[in-house]
């Protein structure tokens, strides 16, 4: 019981952290292509914007702009991933979350029903 409360007690300070590092996770991430013609924009894993160096692409077959816009978008998002990534969960937040998934566990934590 005394964990639950303590859980509690931390819940508000805890949220209040991770969604502001969750937030900062939101900052834009840019890549570019492997011959920099394409260049990607993302912010918190969704598509700002996709800048082409257009006299490129103009003389260029369709395939060297897939692969190249492909490697800037895997780009992109790689670097978003790996920054949300960074972000831990706070304990508090992750054992409030096993409890409540867990009916069974989180009554008897409560000491509401029989222990195993």
């Amino acid at each position: 019981m005394r964990e639950i409360l303590d859980l509690f007690d931390h819940f508000g300070t805890d949220l209040a952290a991770y969604q502001r590092e969750l937030l900062a996770t939101s900052a834009p991430q840019q890549a570019t292509g492997m011959n920099r013609r394409v260049t990607v924009t993302m912010s918190g894993g969704l598509v700002d914007s996709v800048e082409v160096d257009i006299r490129w692409a103009e003389r260029s077959r369709y395939t060297e702009i897939a692969t190249e816009a492909l490697t800037a978008f895997s780009t992109a998002q790689q670097a978003a991933e790996q920054v949300r990534a960074a972000v831990r969960e706070p304990a508090s937040l992750a054992r409030l979350r096993e409890l409540s998934s867990d009916p069974l566990a989180l009554c008897r934590q409560l000491g509401l029903g029989p222990t195993p």
